[in-house]
């Protein structure tokens, strides 16, 4: 991953057309405010094959992705893999106050609230109208079997429960697929929405990609589809045998 390969017409390319998706987020949502673009060096490459993808995240989204979140994990491993969202964000917000924020409960409402990631495909500096946002969740949830842990909904951390990186969790699951490091999770995440086949389901709104992981298994990844804003967001993955289908 290198932004350094981006060139200035590329940058305009994408920027322009974030610009113009965050304004279609804004009015759909009725917000008065939306992150309009980020300055090129939040910006990360991706080539898989031939293609040439990019992800532009927010200084927040790529903090915790490549610096806090794995210091975290070092420093307080317990709050991992616990089953409980709120342990997580608790043990991010003790290792580093993220932009002035110090407690668990100001994170958690900034984290759900324009803390992303979009990926976008670029060929002879156009830009492919097709984009996927990644947030770290969309909200918490109770868990049905304990009252008093949370779950995370849509969004990255969910995701992270179901991967594992060194041996160890990165969010509130065990024993997950393994890969060799976050970018690989977007790496997935890109692959499956760009490349792999699949279909809408007949909501028109749901979207199913797998990518095998060996001969016996691979991850079933779902995507939730805005038909009034026509972006992607990932909604959860699993790790699924071919001889079954969930």
């Amino acid at each position: 991953m290198n932004f350094m390969q981006l060139n200035s017409q590329g940058f305009s390319a994408i920027r322009k057309y974030l610009e113009q998706k965050a304004d279609d987020i804004r009015d759909h949502e009725g917000r008065n405010w939306a992150v309009m673009g980020v300055p090129i060096q939040n910006y990360r490459e991706i080539i898989i094959g031939d293609r040439t993808f990019y992800i532009a995240g927010t200084n927040i989204f790529w903090g915790i992705l490549e610096d806090v979140l794995h210091k975290a994990n070092a420093t307080f491993p317990l709050n991992f893999g616990s089953g409980n969202a709120v342990s997580v964000l608790h043990a991010v917000i003790r290792t580093r106050p993220i932009f002035g924020y110090t407690k668990t409960k100001d994170l958690i409402r900034r984290l759900s609230n324009e803390v992303h990631a979009y990926v976008v495909e670029l060929k002879d500096g156009v830009v492919i109208d097709k984009i996927l946002r990644i947030d770290w969740f969309r909200k918490l949830d109770k868990t049905r079997r304990n009252g008093k842990k949370y779950d995370f909904t849509g969004g990255l951390f969910h995701l992270l429960k179901h991967f594992e990186i060194d041996g160890y969790n990165l969010s509130t699951g065990t024993n997950g697929a393994k890969v060799q490091n976050l970018m690989s999770v977007i790496q997935y995440l890109t692959q499956a929405l760009f490349i792999e086949d699949g279909e809408l389901e007949t909501d028109a709104k749901t979207l199913i990609r797998y990518i095998s992981v060996d001969d016996k298994r691979r991850l079933k990844f779902v995507f939730y589809f805005n038909t009034t804003t026509l972006i992607y967001s990932v909604t959860t993955v699993f790790r699924s045998d071919f001889k079954k289908k969930i």
